[in-house]
């Protein structure tokens, strides 16, 4: 979602590139981790593009890292990853409703605009 040109959730790029910078200056020790965890993502075949379209924040994005990194626990990634698309579905389906709902208003709104044009044409007749 994008409020006032600016996006809402973290941008993996975005917080990959403050990560490189404030690393370089010393003062975020987690910057690190951001970095690392796209270039897991990436040495598993995504591009840079297709993690920037994920969207992810960086606590999602180094837990499937983390998860992926484990040899032992790779079902624990897919369970991060699993649980993120839960959460997509849930906000397509509350987009669907919203959507839905704002058909509703539309529907609604466009009666009450033919019964005020009748008014119109009565009280100008009258």
């Amino acid at each position: 979602m994008i409020r006032n040109g600016r996006p809402t959730t973290n941008c993996i790029i975005r917080d990959a590139l403050r990560a490189r910078q404030s690393e370089s200056s010393g003062s975020d020790p987690n910057g690190f981790e951001a970095v690392e965890s796209m270039r897991r993502l990436m040495a598993l075949g995504m591009t840079a593009g297709e993690i920037e379209e994920l969207d992810l924040d960086r606590q999602t994005l180094q837990a499937i890292c983390e998860y992926a990194r484990l040899e032992d626990d790779r079902r624990g990634s897919s369970a991060v990853v699993e649980a993120t698309l839960g959460m997509l579905e849930q906000e397509m389906r509350a987009c669907e409703i919203e959507q839905e709902m704002l058909k509703m208003r539309r529907r609604a709104l466009s009666r009450r605009e033919r019964l005020l044009r009748k008014l119109v044409g009565r009280l100008e007749r009258g």
